[in-house]
């Protein structure tokens, strides 16, 4: 039988590794959502080119500060709500596990939205100048 010590070390690590894997998806869908923003606002503009500088920039700038501004924010969000929830012990409530997986997604989306409002920002000041 494992010590309690060694319960609590596999459960940290676990855990550790459950939160890597929760902010490279938050990331990688930030990254994702930028791009395929950047790509519609500039398919479908009549004004700038997808073949400019201007989209270039707007694509490799967006592709690196999306996931650790937007994706940064939606994982400490969803860290913040859990930790929260935690520390009431509402886990034991088979109803909360639901409530918590519809937060989830609800998170998600909203992450979504505010990646293209931030794109479209973006691309409207580029645009108008």
């Amino acid at each position: 039988m494992a010590s309690p010590e060694n319960v609590c070390f596999e459960w940290f690590e676990l855990c550790e590794r459950e939160n890597q894997q929760d902010k490279k998806a938050h990331a990688r869908i930030a990254s994702l959502v930028w791009i395929v923003s950047g790509l519609y606002l500039y398919t479908t503009s009549p004004t700038v080119s997808l073949f400019s500088l201007s989209a270039m920039g707007f694509l490799l700038i967006g592709f690196f500060a999306a996931p650790v501004v937007i994706g940064g924010a939606g994982y400490l969000l969803q860290r913040r709500i859990v930790e929260g929830l935690i520390k009431t012990d509402v886990f034991l409530d088979p109803r909360t596990a639901f409530a918590m997986m519809v937060l989830s997604w609800l998170l998600f989306v909203a992450e979504v939205g505010a990646n293209y409002s931030f794109a479209k920002a973006a691309f409207d000041c580029i645009a108008r100048t």
